[in-house]
């Protein structure tokens, strides 16, 4: 389908938003008052700072299986480019499975517990799943990349919901998108650089595992700390 599939893709999922948009609950306008993001800020740093801390680990993770491991593949296996595509591919349809699932479970048995077991996963199985990924046949590769990806979608179906728990909803969208933006812009965007940099620094394919690992526990610290508030209704 090529271009042609990407331009009617598009449109179907602004079609999905309208619907989705329409049928969404509003919140009756307030007073206009001091600014949210001052506000967010003054009253709720501690839980902006939680809310970069708890995306470090799933920005960095999503960038390198979705950005830079098609790349990554190509030069440490000799893969084909195409193989390596059709393998991130596969690996972002897993997600796109998983993830409902995975958020539908959240919901009836907590975001806590869904962000602690996907985030261990990954903690203890980063340098496993990368090692996989570092094989020379295709379906060692592909293994290796889906389940990681499997695994990302466990934990970070959960986090839209328990950001948005940790906010009154007059900072909630204000001091959700301070903090999820830099945590994406800190160690998202950086990743694929980083990786690069740790990869050259140490002569060592799968150095770039430990970073991921770190940056998971460090985040998984924060996931145990974290208020469940599932079943009780937003401020």
């Amino acid at each position: 389908m090529g271009m042609a599939g990407g331009f009617y893709l598009r449109h179907a999922v602004a079609v999905v938003g309208i619907i989705l948009r329409r049928n969404m609950l509003d919140i009756p306008a307030e007073e206009h008052g001091p600014s949210p993001v001052l506000t967010a800020f003054r009253f709720h740093y501690r839980e902006v700072l939680r809310v970069l801390v708890l995306n470090m680990a799933p920005a960095a993770t999503y960038y390198i299986l979705f950005v830079y491991a098609a790349t990554w593949v190509v030069r440490a296996d000799s893969l084909s480019r195409s193989a390596a595509l059709n393998i991130t591919s596969l690996s972002i349809l897993t997600f796109l499975m998983i993830a409902p699932i995975a958020a539908w479970l959240s919901d009836q048995i907590g975001r806590k517990f869904m962000m602690i077991v996907g985030m261990s996963c990954c903690l203890f199985l980063s340098y496993p799943l990368t090692w996989l990924m570092h094989q020379t046949r295709e379906i060692e590769i592909a293994a290796g990349q889906m389940i990681f990806a499997a695994l990302l979608a466990l934990y970070m179906a959960s986090i839209p919901a328990a950001m948005c728990e940790m906010f009154p909803h007059s900072v909630r969208v204000s001091a959700v998108s301070v903090g999820y933006g830099l945590a994406y812009a800190l160690f998202g965007g950086t990743a694929p650089a980083i990786a690069v940099w740790l990869i050259g620094r140490s002569g060592n394919d799968l150095a770039f595992a430990w970073y991921l690992a770190a940056l998971t526990a460090v985040s998984l610290a924060i996931a145990c700390t974290t208020q469940d508030r599932h079943g009780e209704p937003l401020d």
